[in-house]
């Protein structure tokens, strides 16, 4: 049999069939035994290509269908959001999830997000919740100066540039005693930046939580996809050594899975009503 004639029965016929008389005449025994004669083995050839070119072009055309609806999703997301523009959209395999750059306007999707979501692990629903809390993050930083991501990097910058007193007070006052201050000044400073850090940064994660539960999607179904990420989180730590030097710094710039979803929990559907219709009230006014 052909390779021509194998697709043409593909085309007319279901993959079952096709398999079916791929491999008749083709025992398990003579599989294992590597008894198989020519024609045999040109068959069995012929069945292992097939089915690599059939998934390859599956995973090709879930992955289209993928993006296809991602773009979707951002664009609908975008419009609830209020925002001025449509952010771009990345696909990455070094994200794991999702993030968000504020400045570049652009939303990355995880390779890891995408595989979870094909083998049915994360829902649409899921997907589309975590797209959501980073959609929050522009929503907040839309604002300006009075977001919660603009006066937490004023802040951090302040605190930051704070580093640089005692040595501009060693070179104008150099003496033992000014010395001595300014070291204990400088590690004070360094033990202040873990705790900085973690208080500013979990605002801004706060923040891009409630605007998403608020006006985007559900709040129960952005805490389904915290606590998936939560269980598949901890799953990975336990196996990859470096993602538990990933995950001592994200316990630094986000708060606990457990914190955000009780808060979450928090919001009764009624509420987050009153609020929908509250804003739909203003804009049309």
């Amino acid at each position: 049999m052909t390779q021509t004639g194998l697709f043409e029965d593909h085309n007319t016929s279901s993959v079952y069939r096709v398999l079916r008389h791929c491999v008749d005449g083709i025992s398990l025994k003579s599989l294992l035994t590597v008894e198989c004669d020519e024609e045999q083995t040109s068959r069995f050839r012929e069945l292992i290509h097939f089915m690599s070119i059939s998934a390859s072009q599956e995973g090709s055309e879930l992955r289209a269908k993928q993006i296809e609806t991602l773009n979707a999703m951002v664009a609908s997301l975008a419009k609830k959001a209020g925002l001025r523009k449509i952010p771009g959209l990345n696909i990455s395999g070094k994200e794991r999830f999702a993030s968000v750059n504020v400045f570049s306007f652009h939303v990355t999707v995880g390779e890891n997000l995408l595989s979870l979501w094909a083998e049915g692990k994360f829902s649409k629903n899921d997907v589309k919740a975590t797209i959501a809390h980073e959609i929050g993050h522009l929503m907040d930083y839309r604002r300006g100066s009075g977001s919660s991501s603009f006066r937490n990097l004023i802040l951090e910058s302040a605190w930051f540039s704070c580093g640089l007193v005692p040595l501009v007070v060693c070179i104008l006052f150099p003496s033992a005693i000014v010395f001595q201050l300014s070291v204990g000044f400088t590690f004070g400073w360094l033990a202040s930046i873990p705790l900085l850090i973690r208080r500013v940064e979990r605002r801004i994660e706060f923040e891009a939580d409630r605007y998403a539960a608020l006006y985007l999607v559900r709040p129960k179904h952005l805490a389904n996809a915290l606590t998936k990420i939560k269980i598949l989180d901890s799953s990975v730590k336990s196996f990859v050594p470096s993602a538990s030097i990933r995950g001592i710094a994200g316990r630094l710039t986000h708060p606990s899975f457990d914190d955000r979803i009780n808060r979450l929990n928090g919001l009764s559907n009624f509420a987050v009503t009153l609020i929908r219709l509250w804003k739909s009230r203003v804009s049309w006014s």
